[in-house]
Formats: structure tokens, C-alpha cells, sequence
């Protein structure tokens, strides 16, 4: 039941920061610039926020870049699987999606190359799911752990 819990919670918190990021540029098309602004500096402790590697929306930049969009896109929808289905993705699964994540972050990081804004989110979605992965294994790893140590 915690499990399930903290999964709920968590597809909340990443569900708040996907909402607010694409609120905020469609609350400055509508001129309320206050509440833009604050969502916008809400979400800058988490994300670079540079214009050139986010979506745009009705002329005015996400508030999370495509990476940090994607995340949690993918940590919403993997919480979500996981409160319904219990099942972790195979190892070699696990391991793909790694590598495919680890190249881009490579790319972008040791080479300065531009991978855009696409392979961007969609590298973050593996991101998240990979994020949601781990914590998933933790749990089951830590219940295996204390089933052992308190059998009754």
C-alpha cells in the first residue's frame, strides 16, 4: 500500500511540473504575466530553463526544457503503470534504455553536440522511466530485506 502511495504521489508532483510547464507560456499569451512568472521561477530550481532547448508555446518558451519535460512525462506514466501493474521492465530492457539515455547526455554534455528538441524529450522520457525504474527496484528490494529480517 505505501508503494502504491508513493507512486500516486510522485505521478502527482511529476503531473504538476508537466502542467506548469506548458501553463506558464499560455498564461503570458493571455497577458497574466504574474502567475507566468511565478510558475516560471517556481520551476527554475530544477531546470536550466534555456529557451533554445524548450518548446515553444503560443510564442513564449516552456517553462521546463524538453529534457526536463520528458522526464516527467515519463516518471507520470511509469508511476501510473506501476500503481496498476506491479512488474519491473526486464534487465536488458533496463539496460537499453540506459545506454540510449547515457548517449545523449554524452552527446550533449562531453561533445557540445546539439541533439535537439526531440531526441531531447525523448531522452528525458527514458529519464523518467528509468528514474521510476530504480526507486521501484529499491522498494521491492528493501520489502524483500524486511521480510526476511522479520519473519515470523
Amino acid at each position: 500500500m505505501v508503494k502504491k502511495t508513493f507512486f500516486i504521489l510522485l505521478a502527482v508532483y511529476s503531473l504538476f511540473f508537466l502542467l506548469g510547464g506548458i501553463a506558464a507560456p499560455l498564461l503570458a499569451h493571455f497577458k497574466i504575466y504574474d502567475l507566468s512568472g511565478a510558475l516560471t521561477y517556481l520551476f527554475s530550481g530544477s531546470c536550466h530553463q534555456m529557451p533554445d532547448r524548450s518548446f515553444w508555446i503560443t510564442g513564449y518558451p516552456m517553462a521546463i526544457c524538453s529534457r526536463c519535460a520528458g522526464i516527467y512525462t515519463g516518471a507520470f506514466f511509469t508511476c501510473i503503470s506501476k500503481v496498476v501493474c506491479t512488474q519491473n521492465i526486464k534487465n536488458s530492457v533496463f539496460i537499453t534504455l540506459f545506454l540510449l539515455a547515457f548517449t545523449d547526455v554524452v552527446l550533449n554534455f562531453a561533445f557540445a553536440c546539439n541533439t535537439g528538441l526531440y531526441i531531447r524529450f525523448a531522452a528525458g522520457v527514458i529519464i523518467g522511466i528509468l528514474f521510476v525504474e530504480v526507486i521501484s527496484r529499491l522498494f521491492n528490494f528493501v520489502i524483500e530485506k524486511r521480510s526476511i529480517l522479520f519473519k515470523e
